[in-house]
C-alpha cells in the first residue's frame, strides 16, 4: 500500500518518463523488501512515552505538532531540535517508507500547520547518516576516539547491524525524489538543503560532512530543470535568497550543468537557450549589476598591480593551472551535450517570453516613483508580484491597482489595510479604467500560468475583492481556516495598521463579504465523533488582543466553540465562574451574540482542574476536555495531568484528552512529555483549529 501511493505520486509528475517511472518503481520495490529484512531482524523498539505510541503516531505528531514533547508553539520560527533521534530509531526499524508516505500525504491534504517539520522529516531520509563516502570511510563506531554519536552507547549495539547499507541508499533515493514534489518553491527548497546540512553534519559517515554528495547535487540540478523557462524566470526572480543560500549559492553548489541522464522529454533539450540565459542572469546579474561588479574588477586588479613582480607571477600561475583543468573538464561535457543538442534541434523552440521577462524585470527592479507609468505597464504586461517590486513603488495607487489583476487571495488579505489607506477600495475610484487604457495599448502579456482575475473593463477593486471572498469553492481550495480569514476581517475592521503607520476606512460591502466567508468556513471541518467539554475563561482581561493582531483572545475562543457546534454533535461548553456553569450558544449565532451571552454571567478564578471534577459530579462522560484561557495555568493542590488521570480511570474512559490553550504563550508549567494524551498549545495563529482537531482525532490513527 505505501508502495503503490508513493509510486503514484512520484511517477504522476513525469507520466511520459518511462525511466524515471521504472527507477522510482526499482527503488521501492528494493527498500520494502530491505526494510522486511529489519522487521524480521527485531530491532528493539524505543518508547517514546510511558504509553504504548506506535511510530506511525509518533510521525503524525510530529508533523503536524512540529516537536517531540507535548506542547505546540504558535508563534515557533526557528525549529531548533533540527536532529531527531527518534527518527533515527524509526528509519532503523524499517519504516522510512512509513514516513515518506506520511511526507507525502501531509504536502497534498495540507493537514501540516508549518513545513518545516516535514522538511526536517524528509532531511532525515535523505541525509541520515549518508552513505556518499562509504567505499572510502570507516563506519563512525569502527573508528577509535570518535567524540561525536547521535545514539547512546547502550542502545548503539542494537541499532548499528540494522544500518544496513542498500536500505539506506535506497531510502535516501526515494526521499530525493520526493523534493520536487514537498519543495513547490525555492524557499522549501532553501530550507531543505539547510536541515540536510545539518544532519550530514551531526550523523554522516564522513565527520563534519556538509551532505553535498552527488545524490544532492543532482536532486537540486533536476530540481531546476524541471521547471518551465517561464515558471523558472518567476521563481529565480520572485525568491532571490531566503536562509543564508540564494539561488547563485545552490547553483555553485550543484555545478549546475545540464545532466546527460535527461530523457528526451525533458524541457532542457527543448529550450536550452533559455535555460542557459536564466543561469548566465543568477550567476552574473542584469546588466547594472555586471557594470557594478566590473567596477570592482578594475578596483582588484589596481590592488594587484601593487604586488611585487613574483607574487605576481605565482598568483597568475596559479589562475593559470586551474582554468586549464577547468576547461579540459567542461570540454567533454559540452562536447556530449552539443551532440544532444544537435540532435534535438530542429524540435527546439525558443520561448522569447523568459527572455524577455528577465530583462524586463532587471529594468524593473531599479525603477521609482518618477518611473510609475512604465512600472505599470510592465506589471500588466508580465504579471509581476509584490516580491517583485522595489519599495518605493509599493506607495503607488495604480501599481497596487495593477497588481489585483494576478495577486494570490493570501497576499490580497494580508495587504488590505495598506491598499485601502492608498483609497484603492473607494467606489468612485476610477484606477481600473486608467489601467484598461493601459492593458489596450500593450500587444503582448507574458503568460506564467497564474490565474487572472480580473481584465479591468466595467469592474472595481471592491468588486473584485468581494467577488473572490464570495467564492467559498476557491477559499477552501486554498485551504483558509475559519480563524486566517476571521484575523484579516479584525485586521481590515480596526481601520489602522497595529502601530498607526497608515490608516483606512472599511468597506461596508467588503466587511459583509468577510463575515459571509468566514461563517461558511466554520463547517469546514470533518467531524470526528468526540464527546467534548469546552472550558472558555470569561474574565476581562480575555478582551486583549493577540499579539500583533487586531483580535482579541474571546473572539478567538468563541471561533473555535462555533466550529465545534457547526460539525460535532455532543459538545458541552462551559464558563469559568465561581463554579462552573453551562454556555447557552447556538451554531446560528454570531460572534457578538456569544459575547453578550457570556458578558452576562460573573468570572471567577480559573483551575484547569475544575472541568475533570465538574464532569465526574456530573456523570458527564467526555472524550476531549478543552480549555482556553489567557492566564498562566497556576498549579495549586492537583495537577491537571493528575485530574485527568483520575477522570480516566473513575469513568472507565482511557484515552480521554486534554487540551490547554494559553493565549499569552504560558502554561510552561503544564507542558509535559510523559502523557500522550495532554496537548498544550502556547499562544495563537490561524491554524490552532485544525492542530487541536488533529490531536483529538489521535492524528488519524486509530487505537486499541
Amino acid at each position: 500500500m505505501q508502495v503503490s501511493y508513493i509510486l503514484h505520486h512520484l511517477a504522476s509528475c513525469h507520466p511520459d518518463d518511462l525511466r524515471y517511472r521504472a527507477t522510482i518503481q526499482k527503488s521501492l520495490r528494493i527498500l520494502e523488501e530491505q526494510e522486511g529484512y529489519l522487521k524480521d531482524f527485531g530491532i528493539g523498539k524505543h518508547q517514546f512515552y510511558p504509553r504504548d505510541v506506535s511510530d506511525e503516531e509518533y510521525v503524525r505528531r510530529y508533523l503536524i505538532i512540529g516537536n517531540t514533547h507535548g506542547a505546540y508553539y504558535s508563534r515557533q520560527r526557528d525549529f531548533e531540535e533540527t536532529i531527531l533521534p527518534e527518527l533515527g530509531y524509526i528509519i532503523a526499524r524499517g519504516n522510512g517508507l512509513m514516513i515518506i508516505k506520511l511526507i507525502l500525504e501531509f504536502a497534498q491534504s495540507g493537514q501540516a500547520p508549518k513545513v518545516e517539520p516535514l522538511l526536517i522529516a524528509l532531511a532525515h531520509c535523505a541525509r541520515f547518516q549518508v552513505r556518499d563516502t562509504q567505499s572510502k570511510k570507516k563506519l563512525p563506531w569502527d573508528a577509535k576516539n570518535d567524540e561525536e554519536k547521535l545514539f547512546p552507547d547502550d542502545l548503539c549495539h542494537d541499532i548499528r547491524p540494522a544500518m544496513e547499507s542498500y536500505y539506506q541508499k535506497c531510502l535516501q533515493h526515494v526521499a530525493l525524489h520526493c523534493v520536487h514534489r514537498i519543495c513547490t518553491d525555492p524557499i522549501k527548497l532553501f530550507k531543505f538543503i539547510n536541515y540536510c546540512k545539518s544532519v550530514s553534519k551531526s550523523t554522516a559517515l564522513k565527520k563534519e560532512s556538509k551532505g553535498w554528495g552527488r545524490a544532492l547535487r543532482a536532486t537540486v540540478i533536476k530540481w531546476y530543470y524541471n521547471k518551465s523557462p517561464e515558471r523558472l524566470a518567476v521563481l529565480v526572480t520572485k525568491y532571490r535568497n531566503r536562509t543564508f543560500f540564494s539561488h547563485r549559492d545552490l547553483f555553485c553548489l550543484s555545478h549546475i550543468r545540464p545532466k546527460l541522464t535527461f530523457s528526451r522529454e525533458n524541457n532542457y533539450w527543448k529550450h536550452y537557450e533559455d535555460y542557459e540565459g536564466i543561469v548566465q542572469y543568477v550567476a552574473r546579474g542584469g546588466e547594472r549589476t555586471r557594470k557594478m561588479k566590473q567596477e570592482t574588477f578594475e578596483v582588484r586588479q589596481w590592488k594587484r598591480s601593487r604586488l611585487n613582480p613574483e607574487e605576481l607571477q605565482r598568483l597568475e600561475q596559479g589562475f593559470d593551472e586551474l582554468n586549464i583543468k577547468r576547461n579540459e573538464k567542461l570540454k567533454v561535457i559540452e562536447a556530449v551535450v552539443e551532440k544532444y543538442r544537435i540532435k534535438e534541434k530542429q524540435k527546439a523552440v525558443p520561448v522569447k517570453n523568459a527572455r524577455d521577462y528577465i530583462e524586463a524585470f532587471d529594468k524593473f527592479r531599479y525603477m521609482n516613483f518618477q518611473d510609475e507609468e512604465e512600472a505599470v505597464r510592465l506589471i500588466l504586461q508580465y504579471g509581476f508580484e509584490k516580491e517583485h517590486v522595489p519599495l518605493e513603488l509599493l506607495g503607488s495607487k495604480k501599481v497596487w491597482g495593477a497588481m489585483l489583476r494576478n495577486m494570490p487571495i493570501r497576499t490580497l488579505l494580508a495587504n488590505m489595510g495598506i491598499m485601502g489607506s492608498l483609497e484603492l477600495f473607494s467606489w468612485n475610484s476610477n484606477v481600473f479604467d486608467e489601467l484598461s487604457e493601459t492593458m489596450n495599448s500593450i500587444d503582448a502579456f507574458f503568460n506564467s500560468g497564474d490565474e487572472i482575475y480580473t481584465d479591468f473593463a466595467g469592474d472595481s477593486p471592491a468588486q473584485l475583492v468581494v467577488r473572490r471572498l464570495s467564492d467559498s469553492v476557491k477559499l477552501e481550495a486554498a485551504g483558509f481556516d475559519p480563524l486566517e480569514l476571521l484575523f484579516a476581517k479584525a485586521s481590515y475592521e480596526y481601520g489602522q495598521a497595529p502601530r498607526g503607520k497608515y490608516y483606512w476606512k472599511p468597506d461596508v460591502h467588503i466587511q459583509k463579504a468577510f463575515d459571509s466567508a468566514f461563517y461558511k468556513s466554520l463547517g469546514g471541518f470533518p467531524a470526528t465523533g468526540k464527546r467534548y467539554l469546552l472550558s472558555i475563561d470569561i474574565s476581562e482581561s480575555m478582551d486583549s488582543f493577540v499579539n500583533g493582531a487586531m483580535l482579541t483572545y474571546s473572539q478567538v475562543a468563541v471561533a473555535y466553540a462555533l466550529s465545534l457546534l457547526q460539525n460535532e454533535p455532543n459538545v458541552n461548553i462551559v464558563a469559568f465562574c465561581s463554579n462552573l456553569t453551562p454556555l447557552e450558544w447556538k451554531k446560528d449565532m454570531s460572534i457578538s451574540e456569544c459575547l453578550s451571552v457570556a458578558k452576562t454571567l460573573k468570572y471567577g478564578t480559573v483551575d484547569c482542574c475544575h472541568p475533570m471534577y465538574w464532569a465526574i459530579e456530573n456523570a458527564v462522560e467526555v472524550d476531549a476536555f478543552v480549555i482556553f484561557t489567557d492566564i498562566n495555568v497556576l498549579i495549586k493542590t492537583v495537577k491537571p495531568s493528575d485530574a485527568i488521570k483520575i477522570y480516566r480511570e473513575q469513568m472507565k474512559i482511557p484515552n480521554a484528552k486534554l487540551v490547554v490553550v494559553s493565549m499569552k504563550d504560558f502554561a510552561l508549567s503544564m507542558i509535559t512529555s510523559n502523557d500522550p494524551d495532554i496537548l498544550i498549545v502556547c499562544g495563537v495563529n490561524s491554524t490552532i483549529i485544525k492542530v487541536i482537531n488533529s490531536f483529538i482525532d489521535n492524528f488519524g490513527v486509530a487505537r486499541p
